[in-house]
């Protein structure tokens, strides 16, 4: 969901509508890793070559943030007039993506957002992805359990029924499974 716009420009995904765990993957890679705004103090881990996330200004508070690679980092003695440390440095940036693209310009502190290897996407992304893959596969995992030859009571039940002893050899099995391997 966009704040302040209207549900018509609201992207809809939901789990059970992924086909497959390639369709999964590909989703998961449309979303960057987090990335954590550079602080005043923090302008020494900018170094040239180094692939950060920079901020454009649009038209009012219209921010979009794109890949730049960092071509220099101009050094200057901080502020500390207002008690606080304000980095006065300037960046060099060669914008990769974004209405810049190929395009040098120069950027402050506080346009520059460190991308974290370390860490993956959104926590939520992330769940949403989890659970797209656990339905995935939990599908296929079903399509390969021994069935039973039951009919059906109903005649709006056409799909065939599972024997107890086959759901629950495979709950130990999920169970058990990772224990194995560590």
């Amino acid at each position: 969901m966009y704040e302040h716009f209207s549900a018509d420009y609201d992207d809809v995904f939901k789990a059970a509508e992924f086909k497959n765990l390639d369709d999964v993957e590909s989703f998961g890679r449309r979303f960057r890793k987090v990335s954590l705004q550079l602080q005043d103090n923090e302008c020494n881990k900018v170094v040239g070559r180094m692939t950060i996330c920079a901020s454009h200004a649009f038209a009012g508070d219209d921010l979009c943030f794109y890949d730049a690679i960092v071509k220099k980092v101009q050094h200057k003695e901080h502020s500390f007039e207002s008690g606080e440390e304000e980095c006065l440095c300037n960046f060099i940036l060669n914008w990769q993506h974004g209405p810049n693209v190929g395009n040098l310009t120069s950027a402050t502190v506080e346009n520059i957002c460190l991308i974290q290897h370390t860490t993956g996407i959104d926590p939520k992304v992330a769940s949403f992805l989890k659970k797209s893959r656990d339905k995935i596969e939990m599908a296929y995992i079903i399509t390969q359990l021994p069935k039973v030859g039951m009919e059906p009571k109903h005649k709006e039940y056409s799909h065939e029924m599972y024997s107890t002893s086959s759901i629950n050899l495979f709950v130990a099995y999920v169970i058990v499974l990772p224990h194995l391997c560590l």
